[in-house]
């Protein structure tokens, strides 16, 4: 594990209706983790996992990124490094959401950037339209061509 990180307790940090439907945001943290889920009942709508730190300790943690050498900041940055949404949950605005929320995690945790490595799981389309859409830019593709995004935040 990289220097400054450690393992605490889960906090429930939110929980709320998100318009329009009766789904609930809980935000999870363990150390410099958050974890977001949405829910409907116990079904499990969509998710995300982020992570805020140095940019030195993130880099050298996840085998993408530094391989790639795409982190160019030196102070704290985020990596949102899952958002998925159920298949029969997409296109009714809960990505949306949770990348809202994450992006406020970040900036409350002192992040000055949000990378993102956009790949598709689980049969879903290319998520690059999406993170475009919402002010991220390219900056960098892996071996595979599957592009790196960042905003600054």
């Amino acid at each position: 594990m990289p220097s400054g990180l450690m393992e605490c307790e889960p906090r429930i940090l939110a929980t709320k209706t998100l318009p329009g439907e009766a789904v609930d945001l809980a935000v999870k943290v363990f150390g410099f983790d958050s974890f977001l889920t949405a829910s409907r009942g116990r079904s499990h709508v969509a998710r995300a996992a982020l992570r805020v730190g140095r940019a030195g300790d993130l880099q050298g943690h996840y085998d993408d990124i530094a391989d790639d050498d795409v982190i160019v900041e030196e102070g704290r940055v985020a990596l949102l490094r899952t958002l998925i949404v159920a298949a029969q949950w997409r296109g009714r605005g809960f990505g949306a959401h949770l990348f809202a929320e994450a992006c406020q995690i970040a900036r409350r945790r002192g992040a000055m950037a949000l990378y993102v490595h956009a790949v598709a799981l689980d049969g879903g389309g290319d998520p690059t339209g999406f993170y475009r859409k919402r002010g991220m830019e390219i900056v960098d593709f892996d071996s595979c061509g599957r592009p790196y995004l960042r905003a600054e935040i």
